[in-house]
């Protein structure tokens, strides 16, 4: 009778959500490469890779913004295929100064909420329509990482003269979860013998007694 309610537990521990971890993460802020606009008509997209199927929960980005500026919300989404900027989701930000760069910018950390779960692969997530105090413009901060940046102007940010390659993509982060596995018929079939075992053990004990 323990050993099972040991059994029946651990399962319920199991089935707890983890608490999130990174799931993708493209390199540190930058801060002084470059940016790109993220409001007034312009939408930036950016790659990053899932190892595993994964629950997405949060993103951080960093922006750069005229000084004492506040961004309140940014449009997001995630595509398979880049460019196509689909199914928008407006999230509200949550705003971290770091540093004014030396180009009078004050640099940043924005962090809002995702959500959606994908199989393992390549996406393309966007920032669009970034609202800010005093209607000013804000930028997403360039740094040298691993993705593959897109702005919707030139297209693959390499494209852009005034960038140019080996600074083509955007530093940001996404937090989740791994999506839990889906049981087998025969894990099922398992765990649905050994409760009918113990119901019919403590039947029977009710029976003797």
């Amino acid at each position: 009778m323990k050993k099972s309610a040991l059994c029946l537990c651990f399962l319920a521990l199991t089935a707890l959500p983890a608490a999130a971890n990174v799931l993708y993460s493209n390199g540190p802020v930058n801060g002084t490469l470059n940016a790109l606009p993220i409001c007034c008509g312009d939408a930036v997209e950016d790659s990053f890779t899932l190892s595993s199927a994964s629950t997405l929960t949060s993103l951080t980005f960093y922006a750069w913004e005229f000084p004492g500026d506040t961004m309140s919300s940014v449009d997001w989404g995630v595509d398979t295929i880049p460019m196509t900027y689909g199914n928008p989701t407006t999230a509200a930000t949550t705003q971290t100064y770091l540093f004014t760069n030396g180009y009078g910018y004050d640099i940043d950390q924005e962090t809002i909420a995702l959500s959606g779960t994908y199989a393992p692969g390549t996406y393309y997530l966007f920032l669009a329509n970034a609202v800010v105090s005093n209607g000013d413009t804000t930028w997403w901060d360039i740094n040298n990482g691993p993705s593959t940046a897109y702005w919707d102007f030139y297209g693959d940010v390499a494209n852009d003269p005034q960038i140019g390659t080996g600074s083509n993509s955007n530093s940001f982060e996404i937090d989740g979860n791994l999506a839990p596995a889906v049981p087998e018929p025969s894990s099922l079939l398992l765990l649905g013998s050994g409760l009918a075992g113990l119901v019919a053990r403590r039947m029977r004990r009710k029976v003797k007694a």
